[in-house]
């Protein structure tokens, strides 16, 4: 009798775990309990497709992964219960975001706030490594015949370190982003520097929210138009969009995405600036390709005022797909990627 119920017990303990292990593959093939991209604030990985496996086969596990990652069944549930366990346990993934002055919220995912404090700084050719990767896609990109210019979207730490008193400026005489701007000019790479024309704006205007991780459409504007000057000195006619031709309202009840990473469903309010989207007479410069990452949403709508056709593919964290850059496709060719990314090697895929 006692072996029938050890046997019973096991045969239960089996059952569960197979159905603990099914549940969210089922869930998942059903498309029950869908992710929301928009609670997320980023762009989720798409479905993997056979004409991306067959451009480049070598990174198409790696599609598979990214899309199972964001699209799989109970993703939100179980990502609650890993954060609350991580908060028991005290475990260092729990910190997903620190509390800084006067209720503003400041991301440290990919080692954001080392960043700021100058903790990562490269080792021995690791930033020249990186700008080998950005040089790859303006080759590609020239010989697709467009204009390339690339630009790196500042951390909110660099933006507004006021609000970080206590965690100091720098242990170190550069940051990453100090280092690849300065080697970018040497270089002669189209790199373009936003800090400074974001902290003049933050004088007059919030240019990132208190709350989330990213700029504010205000923010955004203003690294459009340092973007939109580089491609008039290369000879890109892009319409300006005057600061009075921007179509305002407020939004008092925004909950930024760092309430979020602090485990936090119900935070105070930010009421916020949106712009809608400017609308433009007369004629508009071609056909623009971002590879972008979630710093793109805001100011996409500012390129699809100016631009005839404007797509937007992933960078991939520093891993962008090059096989979109097609012979004719594009005029121009911006990338984009926020600063906490250059914790990672910049290696695109040629898709070849």
């Amino acid at each position: 009798m006692s072996d029938r119920l050890h046997s019973a017990k096991n045969l239960l303990t089996a059952l569960s775990f197979v159905a603990l292990v099914a549940l969210p593959v089922l869930l998942h093939l059903a498309r029950q309990n869908p992710v929301d991209a928009g609670a997320e604030n980023r762009r989720l990985a798409p479905p993997p497709s056979l004409a991306g496996m067959r451009a480049d086969w070598a990174a198409f596990p790696d599609t598979v992964n990214a899309w199972m990652r964001d699209h799989f069944g109970m993703r939100r549930t179980y990502l609650q219960i890993g954060f609350e366990m991580d908060k028991v346990l005290r475990s260092s993934a729990a910190f997903k975001a620190v509390r800084g002055d006067d209720g503003w919220l400041f991301n440290t995912l990919n080692g954001a706030l080392a960043l700021h404090r100058g903790l990562l700084p490269f080792a021995a050719g690791e930033a020249g490594a990186w700008l080998d990767g950005l040089d790859q896609i303006q080759v590609r990109a020239e010989a697709a015949g467009a204009v390339f210019i690339a630009a790196i979207a500042p951390n909110k730490h660099t933006i507004y370190p006021e609000y970080l008193s206590a965690y100091p400026r720098r242990v170190a005489g550069e940051t990453r982003l100090d280092e690849v701007q300065r080697l970018a000019r040497a270089r002669g790479l189209p790199l373009i520097d936003l800090r400074p024309a974001l902290l003049a704006a933050k004088s007059d205007t919030k240019v990132y929210y208190q709350t989330d991780s990213h700029w504010t459409d205000l923010g955004a504007y203003h690294g459009f138009r340092e973007l939109r000057r580089a491609l008039t000195d290369r000879g890109i006619a892009v319409p300006d969009i005057p600061q009075g031709a921007l179509r305002l309202r407020l939004k008092d009840d925004f909950r930024g995405d760092l309430y979020g990473l602090l485990g936090e469903e119900n935070g105070a309010p930010e009421t916020v600036t949106l712009v809608k989207r400017p609308d433009l007479a007369g004629p508009k410069a071609g056909r623009i390709l971002i590879i972008g990452d979630s710093f793109t949403a805001q100011i996409r709508k500012y390129f699809a005022a100016t631009f005839e056709t404007v797509d937007v593919i992933d960078n991939a964290a520093g891993a962008p797909d090059l096989s979109h850059l097609r012979p004719g496709a594009y005029d121009v060719v911006l990338f984009e990627i926020v600063e906490r990314y250059l914790s990672r090697p910049l290696t695109p895929r040629s898709g070849n």
